[in-house]
């Protein structure tokens, strides 16, 4: 996934701790938040068979970010929204 930010990510997770953690510790903080968030997502579309994915109006943070919103339906009824 060469497009997300998981070291930014990781680090607004973390929070001010953040900033104390070594290079190692950082690096294994990215690798487990990158494992969960995959295990998280993979396991919710798995149940999600059939169902319609779109992509709603995207929000600008600043120049080099952005919020992708989406929209999940099974059928007429409606999954999840992020």
């Amino acid at each position: 996934m060469p497009n997300v930010d998981f070291r930014g990510m990781t680090a607004r997770a973390v929070g001010p701790r953040w900033r104390t953690a070594d290079d190692a510790q950082k690096a294994q903080l990215m690798s487990g938040f990158e494992a969960l968030l995959i295990k998280t997502y993979a396991g919710a579309l798995s149940q999600a068979a059939g169902a319609r994915f779109s992509l709603k109006p995207s929000l600008t943070i600043d120049s080099t970010t952005m919020e992708i919103r989406s929209e999940l339906r099974c059928a007429a009824e409606e999954i999840r929204s992020f």
